[in-house]
């Protein structure tokens, strides 16, 4: 071949590779082993809503996570008992325990080997006149300070149950009822939320007739045996 026919060749090729390589996908290009990059934002809940707080604090305990738990708790949350749990020996004859005890308590519990499963759903009951949106369904008031903070709550419907598999017996705790669940911002972070503060409502609203309180279900983990006749203690 003359040399003129060689560079018309190699310019033919050349051509030939700009139109085969322009009209292919990254990942289809010869030498290339990657497929299109994904979105690397978190697909998961989050608390930069209100509803995603909600949402954290019950992955925290299905996936047993006690840094995510305590994460959603506001430096000064507070759990209060339900009515008949006031005063109770278990609890030291106190009303309510604050962030570290409800930490070590729930800790407890997410690393019971005999607890096989965890499951906590929270549905806010509460329904705002013209909200339009899931986000809006909270009660604003006012949390006391210099300045006094913004705060919102709603009433949710607790249900939880906890597995346990001693090797001889399956036990199945329950408790389905309900509680005011108060939201602040985290003073850590103010673009996220926070729990402030869980009132347990008791059972009052119960279906399960063998449920326990919120309350007696903390009181399972606090010092490990039986108090004034709950399931645990």
């Amino acid at each position: 071949m003359s040399a003129s026919g060689r560079c018309s060749a190699l310019v033919l090729f050349a051509i030939a590779c700009f139109v085969f390589f322009s009209g292919c996908k990254d990942w289809e290009k010869p030498g290339f082993d990657f497929r299109p990059p994904t979105d690397s934002t978190p697909t998961g809940p989050d608390r930069t809503t209100r509803v995603g707080l909600i949402e954290c604090f019950a992955k925290a305990h299905e996936d047993r996570d006690i840094e995510m738990f305590e994460a959603c708790l506001h430096s000064d949350y507070q759990f209060w008992f339900a009515e008949d749990d006031l005063y109770d020996p278990c609890w030291d004859w106190t009303e309510w325990i604050a962030k570290d005890l409800d930490v070590l308590i729930t800790g407890r519990m997410f690393n019971d080997e005999e607890v096989t499963d965890i499951r906590l759903d929270l549905v806010n009951l509460t329904v705002i006149d013209g909200a339009e949106s899931a986000e809006d369904n909270f009660y604003p008031f006012l949390i006391p300070g210099d300045p006094p903070s913004t705060a919102y709550w709603g009433e949710f419907g607790v249900d939880i149950h906890v597995i346990e598999d001693t090797g001889e017996d399956r036990i199945d705790h329950w408790v389905d009822g309900r509680a005011h669940i108060c939201l602040a911002s985290d003073p850590a972070n103010e673009s996220l939320w926070t729990i402030w503060k869980i009132e347990d409502r008791g059972n009052e609203h119960r279906k399960a007739t063998e449920s326990s309180t919120w309350s007696e279900m903390k009181a399972m983990y606090r010092t490990g045996k039986i108090c004034n006749g709950s399931p645990g203690g």
